[in-house]
């Protein structure tokens, strides 16, 4: 066997292409012999006889490593792909570019083809076979696995301390994963946004179906009815009888709608006009609304509301939706309102609880006034709130009565664990007289509801606000809203001692405000004009009463309750967190002048 020279054994590469050309030659039949003749090693060896390494691209023990700017180029291009395509970084390999330049010496070759693997076997599915992956390049050829060749297996095992493979090589490498990830994820995300649409499409069908058939349902019911009411017109026809409350419906109905037409045609008449064909809605074809505003034109309220003009009042239709899904503007806040039973109070309670409060309604008796003007006045308040999902309950209290006031806000707090809300709307009035007709039990009586019962409900509120920390989202302990009265801004004929009592609460409303701003607690008073209500129905059925209303209310229509509960709505809200000490009239104009 040839032994080297003394000059051939100071030069390893020199040493080492003797060895390839005697195994070359048939000189030494084995790797690992010539390595052991030539004293080089056995791993060096073996890759320079297979074309694995070279010269050019061996590793040196210098800090230079390859061609610089193609390793920086490839990095940019795994770092913008795992970005974009939000790959995480342990599935390629968990290299970053400061530990592959500078730490890849001590990183194992197991660990690396371990890694490379598994990514390479992630991405190896049929699904991406059958997108081409052998067209576009991505695949190595031949396809089957390269780290399960023998080759590697020998590799690994002979030379695992062995310096790493070269640094471009490798890079070439977790690119080439690092591409066939993001084939993989632009397929996965293609198939989630086609799920996607076909869920949307689905929840879409079902919500059509769902509207059909309840719009069948509807015109179901309103079949029936029709039905019903032909049946009862047939009887009569053929005499037979009705119950009282059939006859009573039916006798009502027709007075209100020749009552209608009669005034109406009056109207047109005096006017000098024609009566024009009805419109309908732009958006459902419907007559009674515009599509613009969605409010509805209340005939039957006519003779009531109608300004000079002969143009009738306008009523919302559309109702609120109770916000139960901690949506509303005062989710979670606990109120009471007092006299809630019928007109604006129950106008102001149901519009709290539509905006998540938890009401506490109080009143001589659950029940509405009969002689109300509510529609659904046979259902209690608290009811009502309670039936569409809200949080509600009812105490019997006389505003008039110390006793019953400070049970009220123990009620609420017991019920609620806290109170944030008061709204002081029970009130007395009385039909209207000069003031040398009213007594002295009037006097007490209105001054003892209107007046002391008000302030005791404050002071006992204010008691529970001071024990509760300031509300971080409303910037407050508590609200109070009292409920005052036009006339306690201006003198109103034969109303002096309701003006006198309302004026003292507009009054107390404002110094209680100036003693307890300090305490981050808002007090207001809303003060109505003419409105329609069961207190009120008395001068509503006086045609003179209500000409001279009229005539002092600058805009075209009278107040509804709900006009009263908007405002106290938004004192109530976080939007009035600066708003404290105000009288705020809400009366169409009525105080404001004498139109002419």
């Amino acid at each position: 066997m040839p032994q080297p020279t003394q000059a051939q054994s100071s030069n390893q590469e020199g040493r080492i292409l003797l060895a390839i050309q005697a195994i070359n030659l048939r000189q030494i039949k084995s790797v690992r012999a010539a390595a052991i003749s030539y004293d080089v090693p056995s791993s060096t060896l073996f890759d320079r006889i297979h074309g694995m390494t070279s010269r050019r691209d061996s590793t040196p023990n210098s800090p230079s490593y390859g061609n610089q700017s193609k390793v920086q180029s490839e990095f940019s291009l795994v770092r913008n792909t795992v970005a974009k395509y939000r790959i995480l970084e342990q599935d390629i390999y968990n290299f970053d570019e400061a530990g592959f330049t500078m730490g890849v010496i001590a990183t194992a070759k197991l660990e690396f083809l371990s890694a490379f693997k598994e990514a390479f076997k992630a991405t190896f599915i049929e699904q991406n076979i059958k997108s081409g992956f052998r067209a576009t390049g991505l695949v190595p050829t031949p396809t089957p696995p390269i780290v399960e060749s023998e080759h590697i297996k020998n590799r690994i095992v002979q030379h695992q301390n062995s310096s790493p493979t070269s640094i471009n090589d490798a890079v070439s490498c977790l690119v080439k994963g690092a591409e066939m990830i993001m084939h993989s994820a632009i397929l996965l995300k293609a198939e989630v946004k086609a799920l996607q649409a076909a869920n949307e499409q689905k929840k879409r069908t079902e919500r059509k179906r769902l509207l059909k058939a309840e719009v069948k349902a509807l015109q179901v019911a309103n079949e029936q009815k029709k039905r019903r009411e032909r049946k009862c017109k047939r009887r009569i026809m053929q005499g037979g009888s009705l119950s009282v409350q059939e006859g009573e419906d039916i006798l009502q109905s027709a007075e209100v709608d020749a009552q209608v037409r009669t005034e109406v045609a009056s109207e047109t008449t005096r006017q000098g006009g024609s009566i024009g064909r009805q419109r309908r809605c732009g958006t459902c074809g419907n007559m009674g609304h515009n599509a613009r505003t969605f409010i509805l034109f209340d005939t039957s309220e006519a003779l009531l509301f109608k300004d000079n003009s002969g143009i009738y009042n306008l009523k919302m239709a559309a109702q609120l939706q109770y916000k139960n899904d901690g949506s509303g503007r005062l989710h979670g806040r606990v109120a009471i309102v007092t006299g809630s039973s019928s007109g604006m109070g129950r106008a102001i309670a149901l519009s709290l609880a539509r905006e998540g409060a938890k009401v506490v309604c109080s009143d001589l008796k659950p029940e509405a006034a009969q002689h109300g003007f509510e529609d659904d006045r046979h259902i209690p308040t608290h009811t009502v709130i309670t039936n569409n999902g809200g949080s509600s309950a009812f105490i019997k209290c006389d505003m008039g009565v110390t006793t019953e006031v400070i049970a009220l806000i123990e009620f609420a707090v017991k019920e609620f664990s806290k109170l944030d809300i008061l709204v002081n709307n029970a009130g007395l009035w009385l039909p209207l007289r000069d003031f040398v007709e009213e007594t002295d039990e009037q006097w007490d009586a209105m001054m003892g509801i209107n007046g002391k019962g008000v302030a005791t409900s404050m002071r006992q509120a204010i008691k529970q606000f001071l024990g509760q920390p300031v509300d971080a989202k409303s910037g407050c302990r508590g609200r109070i809203v009292n409920i005052s009265s036009s006339a306690g801004i201006v003198a109103i004929r034969r109303e002096a001692t309701y003006a006198a009592s309302k004026a003292a609460v507009s009054m107390l409303s404002r110094n209680v405000a100036l003693d307890h701003a300090k305490d981050f607690i808002n007090v207001n008073a809303v003060c109505p004009g003419v409105v329609r209500t069961a207190m009120s129905s008395t001068n509503f059925k006086d045609s003179n009463i209500i000409a001279e209303m009229r005539k002092g209310t600058p805009w075209p229509r009278l107040g509804e309750p709900q006009d009263i509960a908007n405002v106290v709505l938004f004192l109530c809200s976080d939007e009035a967190q600066w708003v404290t000490g105000q009288n705020i009239a809400v009366d169409g104009g009525f105080t404001v002048g004498i139109p002419l």
